[in-house]
């Protein structure tokens, strides 16, 4: 973990040249190693820059870092090619859309697609334009991951978490919207955000997507919903934040408070000035400070990563998602609301009756405690 954690940045400083110097060595597991940074999606970085330690790392290793580097590079290739097929049909369309994350923020925050390890392609859609964002990935070949009823009338409890779809080459995409993005504690207002998108160059290609002042509180936003269990969206951050010279941190504030997200933008910049070193101008700093409780949240989330390794119990994820939002009544409703709204894999159908509907809202706080309370066995695999 400390040599993934010294290789958890877009560059690396003297220090971190002079500590991979002292971790890296032929007797290390490079196997577990490996598999943690395939898990913490840091495999491009961790080849980047142990590359440069060629003659301290064994030449398998070397080679299996290449391998999957490379790999990655081609994936990172055909899903920015995927996606650019994708949008040209939804503007044809006239179907509006904000890609985020996947290849559009490799470009934006690592000016390179084959430095982020990503597996799909994100798109956000007016709920309004789902119908024929539905019809147009039907017509690009992709297919439903569950069945959901297409029509625009959709009750809001009978709206799932996300839309899947899998296209014939493997391709991943969810497709979300202003109600499936729940973990947002205010709904979002994309289009107010879509008014002021900014253009990156995705393999040559312009595309729009959310400017760094809007990207960074959603992007701590996802990182609180998964309790920040990857490193790589922490580099995220700091990357983000190291090609966005001209940060309006005022405006970045303001886009949280809209979301009701200060206390997860807070978190997410205090996780990133603790494990991955990110910079960070002394009135944030100042903020992160004022906040007691981003400094207790912060605490428990690296514990959890770096020494415990430990999951997340059901006790545990509902203390962490109650103090995720200052208020503690908005909080109160934050957390029913995440306990009690389907996900996509639980979506009942479009012929369920509303009693069902109630019914299965009202159970659900009790499967989650089952699913988390259960102790999930370590994968027996090892792709290196």
């Amino acid at each position: 973990m400390q040599l993934l954690l010294c290789c958890a940045r877009t560059r690396l400083g003297a220090s971190h040249i002079e500590r991979i110097r002292v971790l890296v060595r032929p007797d290390l597991n490079w196997a577990a190693f490996m598999a943690l940074a395939d898990q913490h999606a840091l495999i491009p970085l961790v080849h980047l820059h142990l590359s440069k330690f060629s003659t301290r790392v064994p030449s398998l290793w070397l080679e299996r870092m290449e391998k999957a580097a490379r790999a990655n590079a081609i994936r990172a290739l055909f899903l920015g090619n995927e996606l650019a097929r994708i949008l040209d049909v939804f503007q044809s369309r006239k179907i509006t859309a904000i890609p985020y994350k996947g290849p559009v923020l490799a470009a934006q925050a690592y000016l390179d697609t084959s430095l982020r390890q990503f597996d799909d392609l994100d798109i956000i859609v007016p709920q309004s334009d789902l119908a024929a964002a539905h019809e147009a990935m039907l017509a690009l070949e992709y297919r439903a991951r569950y069945p959901w009823k297409r029509g625009v009338e959709t009750a809001t409890s009978r709206i799932p978490g996300e839309y899947t779809y899998r296209g014939s080459g493997q391709s991943l995409v969810e497709l979300h919207t202003e109600f499936t993005m729940r973990h947002f504690p205010v709904r979002p207002d994309f289009a107010h955000f879509a008014n002021r998108l900014a253009q990156v160059s995705v393999d040559g290609r312009n595309v729009a997507t959310f400017r760094p002042e809007d990207a960074l509180p959603v992007l701590c936003v996802h990182g609180a919903k998964d309790f920040w269990e990857r490193l790589s969206w922490l580099v995220d951050l700091g990357a983000l934040l190291e090609t966005s010279v001209r940060l309006d941190w005022d405006a970045v504030f303001e886009t949280a408070d809209s979301l009701g997200a200060r206390r997860m933008l807070l978190l997410g910049l205090s996780i990133a000035q603790d494990l991955t070193e990110v910079s960070l101008p002394n009135p944030i700093r100042e903020k992160i400070e004022a906040d007691s409780a981003v400094a207790a949240l912060a605490t428990l989330v690296q514990r959890k990563m770096v020494v415990e390794k430990q999951s997340w119990s059901a006790a545990s994820r509902l203390r962490f998602r109650f103090a995720l939002v200052e208020n503690r009544g908005e909080a109160a409703r934050y957390v029913w609301r995440l306990a009690t709204a389907p996900a996509e894999d639980e979506w009942p159908g479009e012929d369920t009756s509303a009693f069902a509907l109630r019914l299965q809202a009202m159970l659900r706080p009790f499967r989650l405690v089952r699913k988390h309370s259960a102790v999930a066995p370590q994968s027996e695999q090892n792709p290196f």
